[in-house]
């Protein structure tokens, strides 16, 4: 677990690395029915016609509809693919931060803005020039291009590298306690007294007395005084 744990960081990487190829590819392909003319719509605003007699065309998109929201979804995804490029590499081996989710959800929140704002502000666009007010669908005959399509993969791999990686991470936590530190229980030693005699305490010597004559018995083991024969 530990081993896979240190390659998450993988996840949002390549989807970084996928969402900064799509924004250099078309976001919007347009095939006119009955020519074999395409035309190519950068977020930027650019658009490329291929097929033509005059052979491939560039111009600018002459709808704010369709510039506005492809510039503001341009910033947001080039900020997001950088800072999610940036937080794999200083993550490595690390812990998953939870700004990889949020990474994730602003990418898929910039296709979706793309494509939902693309489509509405043509409609606008286009009722204010033809003067009508039938609702106009941009996507009918268009498909998304892949500048379109990379945000959903890279957003996904980035929200996947982040749940893995939390998911590893508390499963480790329950199968590794906190090691518990060891106090060592120190044994008090109790002091035993000596048994030997103390060389400081001097013998005490009991004088004996005759209780007849009272003469001083020399000899401690005397059965009578040396004096008056008193049987003691």
């Amino acid at each position: 677990m530990a081993e896979f744990k240190d390659y998450v960081w993988l996840f949002p990487f390549i989807g970084a690395i996928l969402v900064a190829i799509g924004l250099f590819t078309p976001a919007v392909i347009y095939h006119i029915t009955g020519y074999p003319i395409t035309e190519l719509y950068w977020m930027n605003g650019v658009v490329v016609t291929t097929g033509g007699l005059d052979g491939p065309d560039v111009q600018f998109v002459d709808s704010l509809g369709i510039l506005i929201p492809g510039i503001i979804s341009l910033i947001l995804l080039t900020i997001c693919t950088i800072t999610m490029f940036v937080s794999a590499l200083t993550h490595r081996g690390k812990e998953t931060p939870g700004s990889w989710i949020a990474l994730g959800i602003l990418l898929i929140g910039g296709a979706i803005y793309f494509i939902a704002g693309t489509a509405v502000g043509f409609a606008i666009n286009r009722m204010i020039e033809l003067d009508i007010t039938e609702w106009v669908r941009f996507w009918d005959h268009r498909t998304p291009g892949f500048a379109v399509i990379a945000p959903f993969i890279g957003g996904g791999l980035a929200l996947l590298g982040a749940i893995l990686g939390k998911t590893i991470g508390s499963q480790e936590g329950i199968s590794k306690p906190k090691a518990v530190p060891q106090v060592e229980k120190l044994i008090p030693v109790v002091e035993t007294p000596s048994l030997t005699p103390n060389p400081a305490v001097e013998e005490v010597k009991v004088v004996r007395f005759c209780p007849e004559c009272g003469t001083k018995i020399e000899q401690e083991r005397s059965a009578f005084c040396s004096v008056c024969g008193f049987k003691f």
